[in-house]
């Protein structure tokens, strides 16, 4: 099939519009937007119009209204055809029409401007069509987009919106392509197509959907540009944000029924609407321990399979689902939930470990499967979408930072899509400055970026993104963003530390690959734990020498040390309000309790395990003078005899977030921390100006050093360390890092 060329390549897109099933037999062939005039016009007479002509100079009926509109190309696509008695069965092959249009040809309603503007909790759109003409943006409380989802099996749509543009509405397809070995025919404009099972699948859903057949168009990268041309395709991956964002919304498809995916999208819906309050997830576990087939056999099982979708993982997913809202379909073979119930739904299984550990583990080893990590990379990049998405709507800013974490955790065909993926998403004033180059070697576009990064922001923090890597091309100060993160970073919240203070950036290029930066020395190493890739063995601590106590009493030191396990964040990586301090109970703990209970069960749970081993493979390191045992707390003595399960679990799965190849650290002055497990005795901490965290250097030569990693030091957090540059206690001095 030959392509329509683009006329405004800054404007136009193509579009496919789905012939319904029983209608679609039809046995004419279309090009571009050529289609046959007297079609046309027996079509828009048969659907009730009046005859008339061509109203526009490429001799094409431009719709004088929505209503008009949708009576227009229902002639086209159903009238001429209902006549002919084709049977459903005859007309079965996905059979598209596939044109060219104009985003700038918009009927420019005010009730969707308003719609759009409204930087609040979002109001449906149907209320707005309702407002008069002098209405202003109003707050509601609650969100009801069009796309309603009444029922699993059933989307009812209502406060159906008219069509914003001369020739209708879309909304663009998010999916993946799906095995390229297996392939389906379709028809296009009359002509054979090979796509994707996936593809054609999804094709066959969405030509039953009630949108479809009131004449939404869809946009699917696949079809809509041509493959085959290497430039075109360039040059619409570039607009593929602007064609996302001008799109009444995206579709997610997350494939075909299959592994018991019905029962898996029950099981999120029913997790969404069930369990909203403060101990949900106490609620779930508790009732999960008294029925373990709660929600049917196999339920947890098919959720797994669900939920490590090849969907999930895809680069190109941060851009198309951050255009969504609450209620964006989801799509999974014929059922559809609102994105809100995944959110809701992954969002408490982030904050458990029984559930996918034991209750879901459990099922899978009974027909032979194993657990997949995948699936915590899955929960995590659900709820950043869901902050993205809250970004595009202007209740928050993107950060710059947990979405380069959360990029580096997804999949990309090409590596440099793991910037260019996200460039979108970014501030201007980055974006600007990067010009996609997909001829350019990977390296120097991490290179470029990082400096482009830090030129933006006056910030030193894109380093913290950097994790070991055997690239030679890429040095220490620039993340490889082609290696997964082998832990959690200190903070990837809106709210980030401030050990620096307000200080901008200092730096210099000697060469290409050297960074020059402005920093100073704050501490070293004296002790380090026993290290989590050895199960917590005694035998990997290196003892503290030093007895100094900067925090004062032994309670400020007890504080320190929890605050440190957690890096004084809460379990949504924001500041710490909460009190955590039932942490150093934990030892204790167990031995208390004599009725079951959710503190009974947390006690049963591997986060709860996992900390009990590490805590005793530390027992015997010295903070302040002192053994970290002798900072346990008796679970037994008031007030620590009525610990509060939700605070502990909360507590217990931050702590697990931030101690995977971390370990505990104490510094020659005495202070208590966490670093990665890759710190020598002889390493440094530092403070760079710009970085909002200390770092940690190793000296290579007299004239370079190389960035270890982050790391968090209780009591200079928060700036205290810059008066140490005020006094003169620490002195400024040029760090090159190679």
């Amino acid at each position: 099939m030959e392509y329509q060329p683009f006329k405004d390549k800054a404007k136009e897109i193509r579009l496919i519009t789905i012939l319904p099933a029983e209608d679609e037999a039809a046995e004419f062939r279309t090009k571009g937007h050529d289609i046959n005039k007297a079609i046309l016009r027996a079509a828009y007479i048969a659907a009730g119009g009046q005859a008339s002509r061509p109203n526009n100079a490429l001799g094409q009926f431009i719709p004088r209204s929505p209503t008009h509109l949708r009576a227009v190309r229902y002639g086209i696509a159903i009238a001429p055809w209902r006549r002919r008695g084709i049977s459903q069965q005859e007309s079965s092959q996905i059979k598209c029409l596939l044109d060219v249009v104009s985003l700038a040809d918009r009927f420019h309603t005010q009730a969707y401007q308003i719609y759009r503007s409204n930087t609040s909790e979002v109001r449906g759109y149907g209320d707005y069509l309702k407002l008069p003409a002098t209405a202003k943006p109003v707050t509601h409380q609650g969100f009801e987009e069009w796309v309603e989802v009444s029922a699993a099996e059933d989307d009812a749509t209502v406060n159906l919106p008219e069509f914003r543009y001369i020739w209708g509405d879309y909304m663009a397809l998010s999916y993946t392509w799906g095995d390229p070995t297996v392939t389906r025919e379709i028809l296009v404009n009359g002509y054979s197509m090979r796509v994707t099972k996936n593809v054609e699948d999804c094709l066959r859903v969405l030509r039953d959907k009630p949108y479809i057949k009131k004449g939404w168009r869809i946009w699917i990268d696949s079809l809509c540009i041509n493959q085959a041309d290497i430039i075109e395709r360039g040059s619409q991956v570039k607009r593929m944000h602007d064609i996302y964002n001008k799109a009444w919304t995206p579709i997610i498809w997350l494939g075909g029924e299959e592994e018991d995916s019905d029962n898996a999208m029950a099981l999120v819906k029913v997790l969404a609407s069930s369990y909203t309050m403060r101990d949900q997830v106490n609620a779930l576990t508790e009732a999960l321990h008294r029925d373990p087939k709660l929600f049917g056999e196999g339920s947890w099982r098919s959720l797994h399979q669900l939920a490590i979708r090849r969907y999930w993982s895809r680069m190109w997913i941060l851009q198309e689902a951050a255009m969504g809202r609450k209620n964006t379909p989801v799509l999974c073979g014929r059922q559809t939930l609102p994105w809100v119930d995944f959110f809701r739904a992954f969002s408490l299984l982030g904050k458990t470990d029984e559930v996918l550990n034991k209750f879901m583990t459990d099922e899978l080893k009974d027909i032979g499967l194993e657990f997949s990590l995948v699936i915590w990379a899955t929960l995590s990049t659900v709820g950043e979408i869901q902050l993205l998405q809250d970004a595009q709507i202007g209740r928050r800013g993107i950060n710059l930072y947990r979405l380069l974490h959360l990029g580096r955790t997804v999949y990309a065909t090409d590596p440099r899509d793991k910037v260019y993926g996200v460039l979108e998403l970014m501030d201007d004033s980055l974006s600007t400055l990067i010009t996609p180059d997909y001829a350019a070697p990977f390296a120097d576009v991490y290179i470029d970026f990082a400096k482009a990064t830090i030129c933006a922001n006056g910030s030193l923090d894109v380093i913290r993104l950097r994790y070991p890597t055997e690239n030679k091309d890429i040095p220490s100060w620039v993340p490889d963003f082609t290696v997964e993160p082998n832990n959690s970073p200190l903070n990837a919240s809106n709210t980030a530390y401030m050990t620096s203070g307000s200080s901008v950036a200092e730096v210099q290029y000697p060469s290409g690959k050297l960074l020059s930066c402005g920093g100073f020395r704050i501490d070293k190493f004296d002790g380090m734990g026993c290290m989590w890739s050895s199960g917590w063995s005694p035998d990997t601590v290196v003892q503290t020498t030093g007895s100094v106590n900067p925090y004062g009493s032994l309670e400020a030191v007890r504080d320190a040390i929890w605050k440190a396990l957690v890096a004084n964040r809460n379990i949504d990586g924001e500041p710490l309000h909460e009190d955590y301090s039932s942490l150093l109970a934990t030892p204790s703990l167990q031995d208390t309790l004599d009725e079951p209970g959710p503190l009974a069960e947390l006690c049963q749970s591997n986060i709860f395990q996992w900390f009990v081993n590490s805590l005793q493979g530390d027992s015997a390191f010295e903070i302040c003078g002192r053994q970290l045992r002798e900072y346990f707390i008796d679970a037994r003595s008031p007030p620590n005899h009525n610990i509060d399960p939700v605070l502990l679990r909360d507590a217990l799965m931050q702590r697990d977030h931030i101690t995977v190849r971390r370990r505990i650290i104490t510094t020659g002055r005495g202070y208590v921390g966490m670093a990665s497990e890759t710190v020598q005795k002889d390493d440094i901490i530092c403070v760079l100006l710009g970085c909002s965290v200390p770092v940690v250097l190793r000296q290579v030569d007299k004239d370079s050093f190389e960035y270890v990693g982050e790391c968090y030091v209780h009591g200079v957090m928060e700036g205290e360390a810059m008066q140490w540059l005020k006094t003169g206690e620490c002195q400024l001095e040029d760090f090159v890092l190679c």
